[in-house]
C-alpha cells in the first residue's frame, strides 16, 4: 500500500510537470506570433521614426540656409548703394548740375547703413540747409532738404530748390 501512495503522488507530479511544460509550450506557440508581428511592428515604427528625423533635420537644414541667405540679403539691402536726388523748384533752371552737386554732397553716405542714416536725418538736414550751387550762367540756386526715403538699398532725396539773386547773398552769413 505504501507503495501505491507513493507511485500516485509520482504520477500527479508527473502530470503536473507535464501540464505546466505543456502550458508553456502552447502559450509559447500561441503568443510567439503575436510577439513577432509586434517586434515586426516595432521595428518598422523605429524605422519609419528615423526617416522622418531625417526629413526633419533635412528641413531644418534648408530652413536655416534659407534664413541665412535672407539674412545676407535683408543686409545687403540695408545698405545705401544708390542716392537718387530729385529737384523741387518752381522755375526751371539747369537741375542736372543741382542734382550732381547734391548727389557729390551726400556721396559720404554710400556703402553706409540705411539705420546709421535713419536714426539721425537731421545730419543731412545740416549737409544740405541754405547750400549755395553756382549755375553756369552766373547764377546761384540756393538748396534744403524737403524729404528724404528709403527704398531697399536706395536712398531718395527731395529737395527745394531756388534761385537767388545777388541782392539776396548778403557778407553777415545770414
Amino acid at each position: 500500500m505504501f507503495k501505491g501512495r507513493h507511485i500516485r503522488h509520482i504520477r500527479l507530479i508527473v502530470a503536473f510537470v507535464l501540464g505546466i511544460i505543456i502550458g508553456c509550450i502552447t502559450m509559447t506557440i500561441s503568443y510567439g506570433a503575436k510577439l513577432e508581428g509586434l517586434y515586426a511592428e516595432r521595428e518598422t515604427l523605429y524605422y519609419e521614426y528615423n526617416q522622418r528625423v531625417k526629413k526633419i533635420q533635412l528641413l531644418q537644414q534648408d530652413l536655416d540656409k534659407r534664413a541665412q541667405q535672407n539674412a545676407r540679403q535683408q543686409e545687403g539691402s540695408q545698405i545705401i548703394k544708390q542716392i537718387q536726388v530729385e529737384i523741387d523748384s518752381p522755375v526751371k533752371f539747369n537741375q542736372s548740375i543741382v542734382k550732381t552737386e547734391v548727389e557729390t554732397i551726400l556721396k559720404p553716405f554710400l556703402n553706409k547703413s540705411v539705420r546709421w542714416v535713419s536714426s539721425d536725418p537731421a545730419l543731412l538736414d545740416t549737409m544740405l540747409k541754405k547750400r549755395l550751387v553756382k549755375l553756369p550762367d552766373k547764377n546761384t540756386v540756393e538748396i534744403r532738404l524737403k524729404y528724404l526715403a528709403f527704398f531697399d538699398s536706395e536712398l531718395k532725396v527731395w529737395v527745394s530748390a531756388r534761385e537767388i539773386s545777388d541782392k539776396d547773398v548778403s557778407m553777415s552769413g545770414e
